[in-house]
């Protein structure tokens, strides 16, 4: 749930075209593409993203193929790539602050 393909398909779950809205170039000139594979059990994984006017990189399959970790969670990559501890706050918690009633936990 926290990839592009999970924002792309909940975008497309609620009629937005967020491809085009994130492309750099004028209306006319933008495409709305992007790949959809699927493995042997017919889930579906993105492979690729492409937006117009943009560079999209697979972070997570470089770091993969360049840092040897044994968890390659978000946490664990930035404290040994980066040497920073990053918190890691529960998907309830990150909810509650987003809701508060003011702007202070956003």
């Amino acid at each position: 749930m926290l990839s592009w393909g999970y924002i792309l398909k909940r975008a497309s779950k609620l009629d937005i075209k967020l491809c085009p809205r994130l492309s750099r170039l004028p209306e006319g000139e933008r495409e709305n593409t992007h790949s959809v594979e699927k493995d042997e059990y017919g889930a579906d994984h993105m492979s690729e993203i492409h937006i117009a006017g943009r560079i999209t990189l697979n972070l997570w399959r470089i770091l993969r193929h360049e840092v040897t970790l044994n968890v390659y969670t978000f946490e664990n990559v930035a404290y040994h790539v980066l040497h920073r501890r990053i918190p890691l706050y529960s998907l309830q918690a990150l909810t509650a602050w987003f809701r508060h009633r003011t702007h202070l936990h956003r």
